[in-house]
């Protein structure tokens, strides 16, 4: 399990997937029914992309999402 804790994490850790899988963006993109310019939005700032679309890419990828709690003290701190 890989701790991503921002959406450039996000995009970073989806672009190393794709490539270690040797697939390119427009084949993600063809799979997922987005554009390749989306994927690649999605792997540079993520900003904008819809959860759907996040999923589809996920799917495409053999990849799910799990949340976590933040420790109470940390998600406090985090809030201010």
């Amino acid at each position: 399990m890989q701790h991503v804790p921002s959406i450039s994490g996000i995009g970073a850790f989806l672009r190393l997937t794709r490539k270690s899988k040797g697939i390119s963006q427009a084949e993600v993109g063809r799979r997922a029914g987005i554009r390749q310019a989306t994927v690649s939005k999605i792997e540079n700032d993520g900003h904008g992309v819809s959860l759907d679309t996040l999923f589809r890419v996920l799917d495409v990828l053999d990849l799910s999402l799990f949340l976590d709690a933040k420790t109470r003290a940390l998600a406090w701190k985090e809030e201010w």
